[in-house]
């Protein structure tokens, strides 16, 4: 199968124009497309739904697509990707979308997100529910409620039609550690994180024997779930239990340097 054009959810998207020139393909407009479609063509669509689509040409239904935009619509539907994920035995954290059942977590001394956008990411929209601070949970709302689960580390996991083509861990900046103050419990940019490709021996960690092998597992079963071809799974670790668990798919993730050359090779290898 080659691979004939990319449709982005937003023309911007650094990722999407990293991968696309990486496997030498043009990225279809929003506006103003020639683009036609046909069964002998494949589009790859990163991370765009089923509205997106839509507003384009009814040709575009006669092309194969990599992640059809019914199954993106899934993804970054957080309530809906926890029922996918639950229905396919993912392992995932506890979850509700009933405010008094996560009341009731929180009075029972466990720590709750309520997760006030449904589309967010990078951790935004998150508001820490600690069973300590009763005016934190007393009549806190959001349309869904995630137990939350201490984690050693927490990985991303990028799958291929069933394959890992790359692992990266979020790591703290090094000018950051030793110091106080840093939010552990939602590891995203604003709070200092990056990803980082290589364990402390400077092996990647796609085949390092430090990524405990449930994170791989759990990352490929999480994208099947959704029905995707292909996603970067967020997984966390947790070490006392020995237990990995998904918080979430992304389906365009960010891509820089190695990790471009991964996603195309492998989806050049199509």
């Amino acid at each position: 199968m080659s691979i004939t054009a990319m449709f982005a959810y937003n023309m911007a998207s650094e990722g999407g124009k990293a991968l696309a020139d990486a496997l030498s393909i043009p990225r279809i407009k929003h506006t103003g497309s020639k683009f036609v479609g046909a069964s002998s063509k494949t589009i790859l669509n990163w991370g765009a739904t089923t509205d997106r689509f839509s507003a384009q040409s009814a040709s575009w239904m006669n092309c194969r697509l990599l992640n059809p935009p019914a199954r993106v619509d899934v993804a970054v539907d957080k309530v809906r990707a926890f029922e996918a994920f639950r229905a396919g035995n993912v392992s995932i954290p506890e979850f509700t979308t009933d405010k008094n059942t996560a009341k009731a977590w929180c009075e029972a001394g466990s720590m709750v997100f309520a997760r006030t956008q449904l589309r967010a990411h990078s951790g935004r929209g998150i508001v820490i529910m600690d069973p300590d601070f009763p005016e934190t949970f007393e009549n806190q709302s959001a349309p869904l409620f995630v137990k939350y689960i201490p984690k050693k580390d927490e990985y991303r996991v990028h799958v291929l039609r069933g394959n890992v083509i790359d692992v990266q861990r979020k790591g703290l900046k090094a000018e950051l550690k030793g110091t106080e103050g840093v939010n552990f419990k939602i590891r995203n940019l604003a709070n200092g994180f990056v990803y980082t490709r290589f364990d402390n021996n400077n092996i990647p960690l796609i085949d390092s024997p430090r990524v405990p092998t449930a994170v791989k597992t759990v990352g490929i079963a999480a994208v099947n779930a959704l029905g995707l071809d292909f996603g970067a799974a967020d997984i966390i670790f947790n070490e006392k239990s020995g237990q990995a668990y998904c918080l979430e798919v992304n389906t365009a993730p960010g891509l820089t340097g190695t990790t471009v050359e991964n996603y195309a090779n492998a989806m050049a290898a199509l």
